[in-house]
């Protein structure tokens, strides 16, 4: 097949044959020994082919059906595992890919879910089905189902999405607002090395390497569209999975690798926020793109509850499980059993997840201290050069891990906690909230959240990254625990050269159970692996003082404990080990009492100048402050005495120093009529925070 017009084709496989083993990455497991009973070619509405394989449990009878539908080989293999559980298993490709017809558009979730809605009610149809049919599958092949699902009528009962990426722009491809480079070659190796099953198929098949050829061109031009629209609000990203979530209406048992560095672990805030906590249950636990810790028996279990109607007690399945400590070599997916891991722990509903999680701050000091407690007095600010290759991240898609290699002197800055009295255990987002400037006028900062270990290894937890000019905040998405960038072109800030500015990345969600007599540490430095940096040389500072308190918040589990012995050091999957080099602060750290607060936070609003002058379209200033603490995504809200609102602020964050906001009136003010002002926000210490004021125009 390497031969004139795919001569330079073949070529570029060749070129990428030494990351083809971690490419594959991207594709679900298929066994190429399924016995396979049909294949062909399955049409769609506007006439487009889809190619197809199906096995099945034998050769009479009506079966439910297991989907799977991606943009690799889907269409070449079938997975027979499914039929010895009486599944009958169907996999195809997407419209422009394998030996399937078309054009594919990666971003363009409307087409490639309105297919898969027409492929499932074709499934549901055919003799050997019994109409219920739910889906399968990894990466692209998970993240297909909710486009399917947004799109789909009854014949679809469940899906089973893991490690999957909802939001293309957040998180996979521009995650930070940084991009990724990795996304064009992975366009690339999709057409030849990921989508191998096609390939083979098309040296006997001529009706399947006519398509091949037809779409290397109209494929290959889509490779650097992702780099040309580096804003979440261009409309190129307006169609993405994430836009159709509020459109799933079915079960859901999903999966997500915390340590995933292919996709990243940003999903479970997905599942945990966008779809209904009623019919969502997540496992998650730590690991890669291959190791989400889910079990074939549980996947069994669900199908059997929603395609099979069976009353097996599916609905009292705790809807959040956490798999602890999975050790072993990659590639577990699937192949472990229900109780893998050091130990499990769960969540009974989402609910409850919500109501054990309590944010902890720990500030950022001087002498690369990370301590429960903020600056009292102005403490020296860390500088650090930029960008220096980073030490601080694990294996990622194309296998390269940064880990082990030497540290360079200068070039990040490192804050740890002294010795945990105590294990403690955190789940979820959480927020490094940094007081950053820099001498260029842009600049990207990472962040690794890791463990010191008292054998003096250090192990790797989870990472976090920001374009500082995308530091813009929707304030009503955003929490204490995860800060959310609007990513809009308008919204962008350019940095003024020495000028702080209060930067918060989100650090992704993981769980992680950092052990007494263990450390806490957070290093700070530029991004490493495939992200498209900032170039532009220049010196960070961190600053750590009153009103500028530099900080991360986790969400802290009270009373969690390792139920385990402390694993060997690089035994567990993904979480590499080191040698620490880096002295731990004197002193031992004692968490705080469980179901105690820190000092409460009140926020007061002070001075209102303009009121009786505003009028429709005008605006007047506020002074808010607050006390022992400080509040962030909150507003200012005026309202009449009917309670309509009639004036808002932007977003903003106040500490001990009175801010002065603006209220942009919407309508007019009467004069002798009273308004209420009010402020909410939330507090570092997690708490809700309100005030108000009556005021007379």
């Amino acid at each position: 097949m390497c031969r004139r017009t795919w001569a330079r084709r073949c070529r570029a496989v060749a070129g990428a044959a030494a990351a083809t083993s971690v490419l594959v990455l991207l594709l679900p497991g298929a066994d190429a020994r399924a016995s396979v009973i049909e294949r062909g070619y399955l049409p769609l509405g506007d006439g487009t082919q889809l190619h197809y394989t199906l096995t099945l449990p034998s050769s009479s009878g009506r079966y439910p059906v297991v989907l799977k539908y991606d943009p690799y080989s889907a269409g070449a293999y079938s997975d027979q595992t499914w039929n010895a559980s009486g599944y009958a298993t169907l996999g195809v490709n997407f419209r422009g890919t394998g030996c399937s017809e078309g054009t594919f558009h990666p971003v363009r979730a409307d087409i490639w879910g309105a297919d898969g809605a027409q492929i499932v009610a074709w499934a549901a149809k055919q003799t050997w089905s019994d109409g219920n049919v739910g889906m399968i599958g990894y990466s692209f092949t998970g993240t297909s189902q909710f486009a399917t699902a947004a799109y789909s009528g009854s014949a679809l009962k469940a899906i089973t999405p893991g490690n999957v990426f909802p939001d293309l722009y957040r998180d996979m491809v521009w995650p930070g607002g940084i991009y990724n480079s990795w996304i064009s070659l992975w366009i690339a190796a999709r057409n030849y090395s990921l989508g191998v099953g096609a390939i083979q198929q098309g040296a006997t098949d001529l009706r399947c390497l006519g398509d091949l050829v037809g779409q290397v061109v109209p494929n290959e031009t889509q490779s650097l569209d992702t780099s040309v629209h580096p804003n979440g609000d261009d409309a190129y990203w307006s169609r993405q999975p994430s836009t159709l979530m509020s459109k799933v209406h079915i079960p859901v048992l999903g999966c997500v690798g915390w340590q995933d560095t292919t996709v990243y672990s940003r999903a479970f805030s997905a599942f945990r926020d966008q779809l209904d906590p009623k019919t969502t249950w997540v496992v998650g636990g730590n690991g890669a793109h291959t190791d989400c810790p889910i079990s074939r028996t549980r996947l069994v279990r669900f199908f059997d509850r929603y395609l099979r109607h069976r009353d097996d007690g599916w609905e009292s399945t705790p809807h959040v499980v956490v798999v602890h400590e999975v050790t072993g070599q990659p590639g577990v997916r699937e192949k472990l059993d229900d109780h893998a891991g050091a130990w499990q722990t769960s969540f009974q509903s989402w609910a409850d997840l919500g109501s054990a999680i309590r944010p902890l701050s720990l500030y950022l000091r001087a002498n690369g201290r990370l301590d429960l407690s903020s600056p009292a007095v102005p403490e020296a600010a860390d500088s650090y050069r930029y960008p220096t290759p980073t030490t601080n991240t694990p294996a990622d898609f194309g296998g390269k891990s940064a880990w082990a290699n030497s540290k360079i002197q200068g070039g990040s800055r490192v804050y740890t906690t002294p010795k945990l009295a105590q294990d403690a255990e955190f789940l979820g987002s959480g927020s490094a909230d940094l007081w950053v400037a820099s001498t260029a006028t842009d600049t990207d900062l990472q962040v690794t959240l890791s463990e010191v270990r008292p054998d003096g290894q250090e192990i790797y937890v989870e990472n976090g990254w920001l374009r500082v000019s995308h530091r813009r905040l929707d304030g009503q998405a955003s929490t204490a625990l995860r800060p959310y960038p609007t990513y809009r072109g308008a919204d962008v800030e350019p940095l003024v050269p020495g000028k702080p500015v209060l930067a918060r990345l989100e650090i992704l969600p993981f769980d992680h159970v950092f052990r007494a007599g263990s450390a806490i540490r957070l290093s700070v430095d530029a991004p490493g692996g495939y992200f498209a940096v900032v170039s532009t040389p220049a010196t960070n500072t961190i600053y750590h003082q009153p009103g500028m308190e530099s900080k991360i918040a986790l969400g802290w589990l009270p009373g969690a404990r390792a139920q385990a012995p402390r694993p060997a050091c690089g035994t567990v999957l993904n979480q590499p080990c080191r040698t620490n080099i880096t002295p731990l602060p004197e002193g031992v750290l004692t968490l705080p009492a469980v179901g105690g607060r820190a000092a409460a936070v009140t926020m007061r609003i002070g001075r209102v100048t303009g009121l009786s002058a505003a009028r429709r379209g005008h605006s007047f200033r506020v002074s808010v402050w607050a006390r022992a603490g400080a509040v962030h995504a909150a507003r200012l809200v005026l309202r009449d005495a009917k309670g309509r609102r009639i004036g808002t602020s932007k977003a903003f964050r106040v500490g001990a120093q009175a801010r002065r906001l603006v209220v942009r009136v919407s309508r007019r003010l009467r004069p002798g009529r009273r308004y209420t002002l009010s402020a909410s926000g939330l507090a570092t210490d997690g708490t809700r925070v309100r005030a108000s004021a009556r005021l007379r125009a």
